[in-house]
């Protein structure tokens, strides 16, 4: 899936913290303290810290990666058990790199996967140095270590993982192998969504400052993800749910209160674009998290 690296590199990691800048005015919380200490969840119940490195970089949009060998097929609503309450707006389809059946959900002029991604092997996260790193299969994180939590909630990704690069990406500029769109680890004609696909979906349902409320799982089991007026009824099946994240020093965070999606954009050497709902708020934000983060990846399909 990826391809595989000449090179070792060898790198210092300034401590700092990234600024992640929302296109809301806002950015999505973090659990770091004024010194940009992460207070990491780990399995024990007990706390570790991680620190955030950051640098500067130039930005990019995404390039179409093609593999003929892995194909998906989309099942019509007509021909199974509708699932949405839109008939003829949603089904599913099936990756046939391993059979996962997947709900996929027509938004405006877009098709959405409407479950988040789970395709890979599944890799521990709690440690710092537990990086996706093997170049010859797909990697993931299930949060805390559980992996009943992918069957649920799906993976968590780094970014150079989620864009099918090579893992160095992580700590390099790989702005020239992102252009226009890309397959990234996506089923065979869907792609990681761009900017303009995050963008075309906010304007679809409203604004940036309301998308999200939109775009929530409206049903039980996270009581707070459905306050009042910031959970809509999720009239168009997007479902996020707020899985959390895998921090970029080891362990895990905002499961109940935070959905996060990579986007195929690189900000700089050490961040790439992402889209996140908070439970706090209705707005879609748009920010940049450092890319040995583990994000849950929302695939689109490429345009008929």
């Amino acid at each position: 899936m990826k391809m595989n690296s000449p090179y070792i590199l060898i790198f210092t990691v300034v401590i700092s913290v990234v600024l992640l800048v929302g296109c809301s005015s806002e950015k999505r919380g973090n659990p770091y303290d004024a010194n940009g200490i992460a207070f990491v969840a780990a399995s024990s119940g007990e706390s570790s810290s991680s620190v955030l490195g950051s640098s500067e970089g130039t930005s990019s949009s995404s390039l179409a990666s093609s593999d003929g060998a892995q194909s998906s097929s989309l099942v019509s609503s007509s021909s199974v058990s509708v699932w949405c309450a839109t008939a003829g707006n949603c089904g599913v389809f099936t990756d046939s790199r391993d059979s996962t059946s997947y709900k996929w959900t027509q938004i405006g002029s877009q098709t959405w996967m409407a479950e988040n991604l789970n395709y890979g092997t599944p890799v521990l996260g709690l440690s710092s140095d537990a990086n996706q790193s093997n170049e010859t299969i797909v990697e993931k994180y299930c949060y805390g270590d559980d992996n009943a939590k992918c069957d649920t909630d799906g993976g968590l990704y780094q970014w150079a993982e989620a864009m099918a690069l090579p893992s160095f990406c992580n700590t390099t500029s790989c702005a020239d192998s992102v252009n226009t769109k890309r397959q990234g680890i996506c089923p065979s004609k869907w792609h990681m969504p761009s900017i303009a696909d995050w963008d075309t979906l906010a304007t679809f349902l409203g604004t940036a400052d309301s998308a999200g409320s939109k775009m929530k799982f409206a049903g039980t089991g996270f009581p707070d993800w459905n306050v009042p007026n910031y959970n809509q009824g999720n009239p168009f099946e997007f479902t996020a749910l707020p899985t959390g994240l895998r921090l970029d020093g080891g362990g895990f965070y905002g499961q109940g209160s935070l959905a996060i999606f990579w986007e195929a954009k690189e900000n700089n050497v050490y961040g790439a674009g992402d889209r996140n709902l908070d439970v706090n708020d209705p707005k879609l934000y748009a920010s940049t998290d450092i890319k040995r983060s583990g994000l849950s990846v929302r695939c689109i399909m490429d345009a008929q």
